[in-house]
């Protein structure tokens, strides 16, 4: 997963490579409806890959929406081709984001968790995605000037969040 583009305006593309054989599968491909791309991210879940970025209108000037595709990894061209899901829409997104990969070790839980700096900088989300695409949000207000990350512990029953906050 890369970015291309001139004149601030970019677009995602994906490439994909058998794990076993080492035989192209895909070649780099313009994800469907990933323009003006910022920040794209890959998290491997246990049943999918989920592709993450966030979209402007704008060649980077505004940020608009967090989205996130899933990508099956035994056809990564067909999954190319879905519509992505919208995970935090604009005004919300600020222009920095964190995501990994859940590792609490629970039978069926296949979930990459987010933490992403609002647009306001007054307050921040931390967000949980299946591999199916559900979404489940928390907003906590309190100041996110700068960037932002997390981490889980090893049993994935705690996250620890890191935020700039200048004041």
């Amino acid at each position: 997963c890369w970015t291309s583009g001139t004149s601030g305006a970019t677009s995602g593309y994906v490439a994909a490579v058998d794990k076993t054989t080492g035989n192209v599968t895909v070649v780099p491909t313009l994800a469907n409806a990933i323009a003006n791309v910022w920040q794209p991210r890959l998290i491997a879940l246990t049943t999918k890959i989920l592709l993450f970025w966030i979209s402007s209108t704008d060649a980077g000037a505004t940020r608009t929406d967090l989205n996130v595709m899933a990508l099956d990894p035994a056809d990564v061209a067909t999954s190319l081709l879905a519509s992505p899901t919208v995970v935090l829409a604009s005004p919300n997104v600020g222009a920095c984001y964190d995501v990994v990969k859940s590792n609490a070790d629970t039978p069926g839980l296949d979930v990459a968790i987010l933490a992403v700096r609002s647009a306001t900088t007054t307050s921040y989300s931390v967000i949980s995605v299946t591999s199916a695409l559900a979404l489940n949000t928390v907003t906590h207000a309190r100041t996110c000037d700068g960037p932002i990350a997390l981490a889980l512990s090893p049993e994935g029953t705690n996250i620890q969040i890191v935020r700039g906050n200048s004041t």
